[in-house]
């Protein structure tokens, strides 16, 4: 039969015909030429005897050993020998005749190699009973409750006793969608022989792979990597379950192994898709756990933002308020709130940090926390906009802002100043039913502070006079056509109610938003701030 030289980093060579002799050396006239100085120019000489194969060492400088004995005269060489001829390490293989119908490579749908696992003819002196005890075997070991890499390690261990490859490996899909080895059996060498473009092909394909002879096929003959590595055969199946693949299983062998048979790769195929219900089985869990530990940090985040809101609304002899926040899932930005620097004056503040998540829950803390400060000092809402702008840019990136109505009110005096820092426009509704806007003067708080002054602006209002403040969670409400729920539609529920009790004003609004939406959950925060002068008393009222 044909022999074949299988050595590190060159194109396996097939030994010529019986009688003939093929030369070995470090020079260019030999038969076999590697350029390595271990190896005296002509170093041993090959020749084949019927169907037997003999190497003689010519005289090296560096000699010639064989499975680790030295070479003292023509020796007999079988499969599997390993000759290292001075440091160069030659290993003897055969390269089987095949029918022309065979093809050395072959790609086969997953259902076709499971299908037919039962009805292969099994090759190699391994009967089916092997193959049904080991998956019986391995049936078992998913069934322990154990880590899944030890799990993965015993199951390639198993498979490698069975099919006898040089190496196997489990090939894992990560959290960036490449496949990535996670376990080696035996765990030897770090380099997996399989192009990027191979695993992407069967992946996508959802094909198993069965290369039965690399040398026979010139489109893998001369791939750098299987040279390198010495591979002779190879087959892989991806990890498929419930038309999702979680990754790859790859076994190799080199000369000293028969190819991979059909049924070899039926095995393969069985097992990949066993532990691929394992391992997708395991990614839901991990997910699910992930998700526990951040909903009950982001449960936690909504609990310290909910601390941050009022507990109660202010009580004054001339004006009302009400002020509501209805967060979505996320931690939002959205914030309300009272501070009272003196029994006369009060200030009033809602605003919307850019983003969602834990930061901007931590940017509206330091909002209140600078509100708490500012206000102290009783500026003017212009003043108190620029301090904030200035200290909140101090404390975050640039890409993080935050809109602000702020307002300072005089109830004995009957007016609101007011600064909109790029938040949206406040609706004032007049108690006979007109409307103003009251728009942004400035740029949302800690974008490019200092570069332009807030503007300032006093309104009065009468009895029964209404404030209407909200973030963009009100306004940008979307039905499923993904039209907005809009200023527009906000203002013709807000003129009829504006004489409602303020809890039943915000109901109107919520009641027209929902049958606006038409069941479409909402996607933002929903904060809203009434403030309303009350109208006198009728006289007797009290004693009635």
């Amino acid at each position: 039969m044909p022999y074949l030289l299988d050595i590190p980093g060159q194109v396996s060579f097939v030994l010529g015909r019986a009688g003939a002799c093929t030369t070995i050396g470090r020079g260019e006239e030999n038969d076999v030429s590697i350029d390595d100085p271990s190896l005296s120019r002509r170093h041993g000489r090959f020749e084949l005897e019927g169907q037997a194969c003999f190497f003689e060492d010519l005289g090296s400088r560096n000699g010639s050993r064989v499975n680790g004995e030295p070479l003292t005269a023509r020796t007999e060489v079988a499969v599997g020998d390993v000759l290292v001829l001075g440091r160069v390490p030659v290993t003897i293989g055969y390269l089987p005749l095949r029918k022309a119908e065979d093809e050395p490579t072959q790609l086969f749908p997953l259902d076709q190699v499971r299908r037919e696992f039962s009805a292969l003819e099994s090759q190699g002196g391994r009967g089916l009973d092997a193959s049904l005890n080991l998956l019986q075997e391995i049936s078992l070991d998913l069934l322990q409750d154990a880590p899944i890499l030890d799990q993965i390690a015993k199951i390639l261990a198993r498979l490698h006793a069975v099919i006898a490859p040089r190496r196997i490996v489990a090939l894992i899909r990560s959290e960036s969608g490449e496949m990535v080895p996670w376990v080696a059996y035996p765990d030897l060498v770090d380099v997996i022989p399989v192009s990027r473009t191979a695993v992407t092909s069967i992946c996508e394909t959802r094909q198993a792979l069965l290369v039965q002879d690399r040398l026979q096929d010139v489109r893998v003959r001369d791939a750098s990597s299987l040279v390198f590595t010495a591979v002779r055969t190879l087959m892989a199946a991806p990890l498929e379950c419930e038309g999702a693949i979680e990754g790859l299983l790859y076994a190799e062998a080199g000369m000293s192994r028969e190819p991979f048979s059909k049924r070899d790769l039926a095995l393969l195929a069985t097992v990949a898709h066993m532990l691929a219900a394992r391992v997708r089985t395991s990614r839901l869990l991990l997910d699910r756990e992930k998700s526990r530990v951040i909903e009950r940090e982001m449960e936690i985040a909504r609990q310290i933002q909910g601390n941050l809101l009022p507990a109660s609304d202010p009580v004054t002899d001339h004006f009302e308020f009400l002020g509501r926040a209805i967060p979505s899932r996320q931690v939002g930005g959205d914030l309300f709130g009272y501070w009272r620097p003196s029994d006369r004056l009060l200030y009033g503040a809602i605003a919307d940090v850019s983003g969602k998540g834990v930061g901007p829950g931590l940017l509206m803390a330091c909002l209140v926390a600078y509100m708490n400060g500012g206000t102290r000092r009783n500026p003017d809402t212009a003043i108190l906009a620029t301090w904030l702008s200035r200290d909140l840019a101090g404390h975050t990136n640039s890409n993080r802002f935050a809109t602000a109505f702020l307002f300072r009110l005089d109830p004995e005096g009957n007016w609101v100043e007011y600064t909109n820092a790029g938040h949206n426009a406040a609706i004032l509704v007049r108690s006979g039913g007109s409307l103003e806007r009251l728009e942004t003067q400035g740029l949302p708080l800690a974008l490019f502070p200092g570069s332009v002054p807030y503007g300032l602006a006093k309104v009065e209002l009468g009895p029964g006079d209404l404030l209407f403040l909200y973030t963009d969670g009100i306004t940008e409400a979307a039905e499923p056509g993904g039209e907005e729920f809009g200023m527009d539609r906000l203002e013709r529920v807000l003129v009829p109610a504006r004489a409602l009790p303020l809890a039943d004003l915000v109901a109107q609004v919520d009641q027209a938003m929902a049958t606006f939406a038409q069941g479409l959950p909402f996607g933002d925060d929903r904060t809203v701030m009434v403030v309303r002068r009350t109208l006198p008393r009728k006289a007797g009222h009290a004693a009635g």
